[in-house]
């Protein structure tokens, strides 16, 4: 099983409470290995992967612009030979960092996606054309609070 989950502060003049963070983490009780965790000024997300490929769907780049992936994509597209989960996640990060989301079209599997680029600060979530892998998402004045678990919703207790 793979899952996300973060909040996104909608203007850049509120940062992220890592109160939520931590409680978002507690609410699956996961231990270290299973998590991968990052807080910046106005971006979190929590990227869950227990298991179930052999390369977790995360992805950190030196700007600080950061994927996650849950499920499997399957990228279609002429020039690529080999299907492989974490090479279309890289391919699909490379388009939505420049604002090509448009190569979401080219999908076929079963998959949500949550992309963050810092220098713009600027987020991306999608999902499937089924939405078999739905992103639920809460969103008050000052930020928007997303996860693919929606028993978060009923755990934690939002301003």
């Amino acid at each position: 099983m793979s899952l996300f989950a973060g909040i996104y502060a909608i203007n850049n003049n509120k940062t992220i409470n890592v109160n939520y963070i931590k409680k978002m983490n507690d609410v699956l009780s996961c231990s270290s290995e299973e998590v991968e965790i990052y807080i910046g000024k106005y971006f979190a997300l929590l990227k869950f992967d227990f298991g179930a490929f052999e390369k977790p769907g995360y992805l950190l780049d030196e700007f600080e612009n950061v994927t996650a992936l849950a499920g499997e994509p399957i990228l279609n597209i002429d020039s690529k030979e080999n299907f492989s989960r974490f090479s279309d996640l890289e391919i699909i990060k490379k388009y939505l960092v420049r604002d090509q989301v448009a190569i979401l079209n080219k999908c076929c599997g079963t998959y949500s996606i949550c992309n963050y680029s810092k220098s713009d600060h600027r987020l991306y979530l999608a999902t499937d054309k089924l939405g078999a892998r739905p992103v639920y998402y809460y969103i008050d004045e000052n930020y928007i609070y997303f996860s693919q678990y929606w028993i978060f919703y009923l755990k934690i207790n939002f301003p």
